[in-house]
């Protein structure tokens, strides 16, 4: 597997998928592919399931392939969603490959283009039985990112990013292509968008000190600013999940896997000082005198008891593995019990070990037992938790939020979990699309599509 999009936290769901994925990439570009499986092709396939296009892994599917293939598998439902995967991880293996090739990595890289030469011809004509200009597109995208590596003027990570979030986007979006999913494209677009903007964020940090010590291009000026590149990272992982939930249900499983890549990245902020969130993210932007803006970081998503999302473990894969019955992220015990909605708490019920819990008032002692799915009133008495102490919610010209329905001109937009009537001043705005509130009068609040 190769990809940034690693979730922390893998459910049996999770595996499953990733087993089904293996078992297409093997399938339709053989055995030598496999080490270019992308996490990100996985993502795409849970975002096929969240849609309801496609099923769901069957209870008894495999959790690994053992790099076997499955017979029959061009006849199953989810057929068309297995192979626009596969084909994605090649894309995305290729692109890495030629990006490798002009950094001088070496006869490794040289030599995986060369085998995998005519595979990677083969996703790319996939791609193109779904727009004809794909080949095209795509070499835009990338001239434009490499055009931003040969400027000399001062930019920031969200401006050079946004070659890569426009690529991701578009190939996010071919998706709708597939199968009757056209509804969902704008939201798959968005998605993509995100991730886009978020994978080159992070590269940036992380590469920051290499790239200083070689002499290579970094946008990112000093180490204050390497920082802000997570958090920004952070904050498009957040939109993006926050998107998957809006367009496809609370419990997407798309929108857990993108916010246990967001606690990750959250994990190497905090990696001095305390792993628990225990700051909103409003409070947590205030003490990091971060620049970015507030509608940045009311999108990180919902809120629930002492830690956002929840304290044990790792969010919602966690916890929504053990509400489903499934297996927990730590292996072996129930880990939280989450019930209503963001203004809800979580109570935490027992944890594997005491590194599990990203902070102990979240966390009872390890002697609760587990009965018949469900925890034992005997046993157990879930801790109560307070919720965060934030400041108040204002509306503020500047907010970014996401469209939750089509704007013609009037509609309903979110911004910071909250759901509000909005008006553009006249154009008509797709739903999942990012708008920014540029005017608010007293009954009236004016967006623009961003």
């Amino acid at each position: 597997m190769f990809g940034f999009l690693r979730p922390t936290c893998q459910t049996t769901i999770y595996r499953q998928v990733y087993a089904r994925c293996c078992q297409y990439q093997r399938h339709h570009y053989g055995l030598l592919s496999l080490p270019f499986l992308s996490y990100e092709a996985v993502l795409l396939y849970l975002l096929g399931i969240d849609s309801g296009t496609f099923p769901p892994p069957d209870a008894n599917a495999p959790t690994c392939c053992r790099l076997r293939s499955k017979v029959g598998l061009n006849q199953l439902d989810e057929a068309p969603l297995g192979e626009f995967c596969a084909s994605f991880g090649l894309l995305l293996a290729a692109i890495k490959l030629e990006d490798d090739a002009r950094d001088g990595a070496g006869p490794a890289s040289s030599l995986a283009n060369w085998m995998l030469r005519r595979r990677f011809e083969v996703a790319r004509s996939y791609f193109e039985t779904l727009d004809p200009q794909f080949a095209a597109s795509v070499r835009t995208h990338i001239d434009d990112h490499l055009d931003l590596e040969q400027t000399e003027i001062e930019q920031s990570v969200g401006d050079y990013s946004e070659p890569t979030a426009n690529a991701f986007g578009y190939v996010f979006g071919l998706l709708g292509g597939v199968r009757d999913m056209s509804q969902h494209r704008p939201a798959l677009a968005a998605v993509g968008e995100q991730v886009g903007h978020a994978i080159i964020a992070f590269d940036c940090a992380v590469d920051w000190s290499r790239d200083r010590r070689r002499g290579d291009f970094n946008p990112l000026p000093d180490e204050l600013s390497v920082t802000n590149s997570f958090r920004y990272c952070v904050a498009r992982l957040r939109t993006a999940a926050q998107i998957c939930r809006f367009n496809f249900g609370q419990l997407a499983l798309s929108s857990n896997v993108l916010t246990s890549v967001a606690r990750r990245v959250e994990k190497r902020i905090n990696s001095s000082a305390t792993t628990c969130a225990s700051l909103g993210p409003r409070q947590q932007l205030a003490a990091s005198g971060s620049v970015y803006t507030f509608m940045d970081f009311g999108l990180l998503g919902v809120i629930d008891g002492c830690c956002e999302i929840a304290a044990c473990c790792e969010v919602a894969s966690c916890c929504d593995a053990g509400a489903l019955g499934g297996e927990t992220a730590c292996g072996f015990a129930e880990c939280c019990l989450v019930s209503g909605d963001s203004g809800s708490h979580v109570a935490c019920t027992q944890c594997c070990d005491p590194g599990c819990c990203c902070c102990d008032p979240c966390c009872a002692t390890n002697n609760k037992k587990k009965r018949n799915g469900n925890l034992s009133s005997a046993d157990a008495s879930p801790t109560k938790l307070a919720p965060i102490d934030e400041p108040a919610w204002e509306l503020e010209i500047g907010m970014w939020g996401v469209a939750r329905t089509p704007l013609r001109p009037t509609g309903q937009g979110i911004f910071d979990d909250r759901i509000l009537d909005v008006a553009t001043e006249g154009e008509f705005v797709s739903a999942a699309a990012r708008i920014q509130i540029v005017d608010i009068f007293r009954d009236r609040v004016v967006v623009r599509a961003i």
